[in-house]
């Protein structure tokens, strides 16, 4: 074959191989666009999908998420802070509510036609100074608080409502209770000087709490209540009180009762039945446990008493008492040791 033949046959076999190839590729669509570019970056709603405050007063009437964006000052005859909606997350963002003289309540859960709200959560902040409440959420139901400082207020500094949930929160120097109502959970709280009772709750679960230099009692603890791995001391009152169907459990009461109080004592049941298991009650200026005369069906064992300026315990007939004695002559499991 001559040079040109080669050639040509050589074109003819390219040809059909591109032939070949090309009718199994597909189409890759249309080359116009279907329409104008979306925009791609995200609204301030989605970035934040909060609700501001950042004065004083403020309403909420709506569910939803909301933030102080500054420490905040009240203004006379009002809340700081008024809820009037369920579902309702408040986050003080690490700032302050602060009250004036004549001030309501820094934040108000209901308003003054004590609506019920349900799910409030609020969190994270200080609360200082208001005329009346600190939080006044009495009628609120499944409240969440956490992460406040609530202190200097002339009534109490917590007015929980039913099935409040209170964790890492100080009520610090408030006119009247720290913490009042229930039933509620309280975890790792602390109440100190206090014009009354540290905690006044109703059916509530205290945990790991401490109550210190309260002008009551350090913990006056209500029927169905359960009190564990609490510190109380230095109350004018009794350390720790309990109602009926109530249990203190492995808590530490020193130096209470400096009001030298007949009836209060370290621990004070007022009404039974009960139980007082497993404390340390010392220093007391009067009775290290005291139950109340007539009440019956409380146990108590396994508790340990030392420095009480009067008797270890008053406890009259019809209870359940382990028997007092020394650590090292002890014999039963159930004894309360005494120094």
């Amino acid at each position: 074959m001559t040079m040109k033949t080669h050639l040509k046959l050589g074109m003819l076999a390219l040809l059909v191989i591109l032939n070949t190839t090309g009718s199994t590729l597909f189409g890759q669509g249309a080359l116009t666009p279907s329409g104008a570019p979306a925009p791609t970056m995200k609204t301030l709603a989605q970035i934040e999908p909060r609700t501001p405050i950042s004065s004083l007063p403020f309403t909420i009437t709506n569910s939803g998420a909301y933030y102080l964006t500054s420490t905040l000052t009240g203004i006379s005859g009002t809340n700081g802070i008024t809820i009037l909606a369920s579902h309702v997350t408040l986050d003080l963002k690490g700032f302050a509510l602060l009250g004036v003289a004549g001030s309501l309540d820094g934040i108000n859960v209901g308003g003054p036609s004590y609506v019920s709200c349900t799910n409030i959560t609020v969190i994270n902040g200080t609360i200082q100074g208001w005329g009346r409440y600190g939080i006044e959420a009495s009628v609120s139901l499944n409240g969440i608080f956490d992460g406040l400082l609530v202190t200097k207020n002339f009534s109490d500094g917590f007015n929980l409502g039913q099935y409040s949930t209170v964790r890492q929160c100080n009520s610090v120097a408030n006119g009247v209770y720290g913490f009042l109502g229930g039933p509620a959970l309280l975890e790792n709280c602390a109440a100190g000087n206090n014009g009354s009772d540290g905690y006044h709750v109703s059916s509530g679960r205290m945990v790991d709490c401490v109550a210190q230099n309260n002008l009551g009692a350090g913990i006056w603890a209500y029927g169905g209540s359960f009190v564990t791995g609490c510190l109380s001391e230095y109350n004018t009152y009794s350390g720790i009180g309990l109602g009926s169907d109530s249990v203190a459990l492995n808590n530490t009461c020193a130096g209470n009762n400096s009001a030298n109080s007949a009836v209060d004592a370290g621990i004070y049941q007022f009404y039974g039945p009960g139980r007082i298991e497993g404390n340390h009650i010392s220093y007391s200026s009067g009775v290290g446990i005291r139950v109340a005369n007539g009440q019956t069906k409380i146990v108590v064992v396994r508790n340990t008493t030392a420095g009480n300026l009067a008797n270890s315990y008053s406890i009259p007939a019809g209870n359940d008492v382990g028997p007092w004695g020394q650590a090292a002559t002890a014999t039963s499991p159930w004894a309360n040791i005494q120094n």
